[in-house]
C-alpha cells in the first residue's frame, strides 16, 4: 500500500523568451508486507531471485524537473532531471536492533537532450559511511556515435571484505559507407586489472549487419565474426543476444 501527493510549479521564462521550467514534488509512504514463504522448490541464480519476507514502512521525497525548450517552432517539454531520497523502517523482530535501512540517494541530469548524468549513493546512518557510489554519463550525437562512462564503487559487507571499484568505458564513432567503430573497457581499480575489453569494426546497411569482434579478459582472448538480420537478430525488436551497445 501507498499513500503520497504530488505538487507542481511552473516557472515561466523570462520576458526575452528563455525557456521555461517545472518542479514536481513527490512525497511518499510505503507499507510492504510479504510472508516468509517456503523457496525450497524454486530455482535460485542470485540474490535477486531470493524474495524472503518483508514488513517494513519506506518514506521517501521525489523530485521531478522539466524544461519547456522550442523545436522546429514548437513548444515541447522535456526531463531535465530529478533528485530522489528514500529510506525503509524494518518492523521485523530481527531488525530491531537497526531498523533504519540505508539512505538512499538518486540524481540525475540532462543538460541537454542527447546527454545524461547519473549519480547514486547509499548511507549507512549508523556507521554515517557511503556503502557505494555509482556514476554514469551518456553521450550520443545525431549521427548515432555514442561515448559511455561509468565509475562503481561498493564498500566491503563486512570487516574481513574489502571494497571494490571499477570503471566502465564504451564508445562507437560511425564511419563512412555504415562502417562503425566500437571499443569498450571493464577495469578494476584495486587490482589494477582489465576485467574485460573489446574492440569491434561493424558494417551496418538498413537490413543486415556484420560484425569483427576481437575480445579479451583475463582468462580468455578471441575473435568473433557476428552476423545479424533484421527481425532475426533482433526478433520484434528485442536483441536477444545482446548488442553490442550495452
Amino acid at each position: 500500500g501507498e499513500i503520497a501527493t504530488t505538487l507542481r510549479r511552473d516557472f515561466l521564462g523570462n520576458v526575452k523568451g528563455g525557456a521555461s521550467w517545472s518542479h514536481i514534488l513527490r512525497p511518499f509512504v510505503r507499507y510492504t508486507y510479504v510472508t516468509d514463504s517456503d523457496e525450497d522448490n524454486l530455482p535460485l541464480f542470485d540474490s535477486v531471485d531470493s524474495i524472503g519476507d518483508q514488513n517494513r514502512i519506506t518514506y521517501g521525497l521525489n523530485n521531478f524537473f522539466t524544461v519547456s525548450e522550442m523545436r522546429d517552432d514548437e513548444e515541447y517539454e522535456r526531463d531535465y532531471g530529478y533528485i530522489k531520497l528514500q529510506q525503509n523502517y524494518d518492523l521485523r523482530d530481527v531488525a530491531s536492533e537497526e531498523p533504519l535501512s540505508d539512505v538512499q540517494f538518486r540524481l540525475s541530469w540532462t543538460p541537454w537532450q542527447n546527454m545524461n548524468f547519473k549519480y547514486s549513493t547509499d548511507i549507512d546512518v549508523y556507521d554515517n559511511d557511503f556503502t557505494q557510489h555509482s556514476v554514469e554519463s551518456d553521450y550520443r550525437n545525431s549521427r548515432g556515435d555514442l561515448l559511455s562512462f561509468d565509475y562503481l564503487f561498493y564498500a566491503g559487507a563486512t570487516d574481513e571484505a574489502e571494497d571494490t571499484s571499477s570503471i566502465r568505458l564504451f564508445t562507437r564513432i560511425g564511419l563512412i559507407y555504415d562502417f562503425a567503430m566500437g571499443y569498450a573497457l571493464e577495469r578494476s581499480i584495486e587490482d589494477s586489472v582489465t576485467i574485460a575489453e573489446k574492440v569491434s569494426l561493424s558494417y551496418n546497411p538498413s537490413c543486415w549487419s556484420v560484425e569483427l569482434v576481437a575480445d579479451v579478459t583475463p582468462d580468455n582472448e578471441q575473435i568473433m565474426v557476428l552476423f545479424k538480420l533484421a527481425n532475426i537478430g533482433a526478433p520484434f525488436g528485442v536483441d536477444l543476444m545482446g548488442s553490442s551497445d550495452e
